[in-house]
């Protein structure tokens, strides 16, 4: 049962029974409101949070978390990315939008490094090579369909 489901079943009950109630139970009433949809929600909380964190146990420290998974996700160019770009460096998206979910995300996992959206010493290379993106670069790394190119 979900918790809104909850919450609605015990408002209503409680609602019937303030008219038989005498007045200095009516408090009783507001707790059992506030109480039972948290009582009937933690058991199926806590079996989820177990299962995902067990499920997480074995993954990539730069896989994406649980419930996300983006399909431009590339735990080697992460992992890439925290190797070779210094921490006080700032890092591009060639043909990249910064305001998708993945590219946070991207910004989270190789902080403190900065994404930026003008062009910066470091850039990163969706699905094409760094050539076809029109870029020079002095050292590239290919990570699958993704590149890391430092200029």
């Amino acid at each position: 049962m979900s918790t809104a489901a909850a919450t609605a079943v015990a408002f209503a009950v409680a609602a019937a029974l303030s008219f038989f109630v005498p007045r200095r139970l009516r408090s009783l009433l507001i707790a059992g409101v506030l109480v039972v949809p948290i009582a009937l929600a933690t058991p199926r909380f806590i079996r989820v949070e177990r299962h995902n964190a067990a499920a997480g146990q074995g993954a990539s420290l730069y896989s994406t978390p649980r419930p996300f998974r983006w399909h431009k996700a590339n735990p080697d160019l992460l992992a890439g990315i925290v190797e070779h770009v210094p921490a006080r460096d700032s890092v591009s998206i060639a043909n990249g939008d910064l305001e998708t979910g993945w590219l946070r995300w991207l910004a989270y996992v190789i902080a403190p490094r900065q994404l930026v959206e003008v062009p910066a010493h470091w850039t990163i290379v969706f699905d094409e090579t760094p050539a076809q993106a029109g870029l020079h670069p002095a050292h590239a790394w290919a990570y699958d369909k993704d590149w890391l190119v430092e200029r």
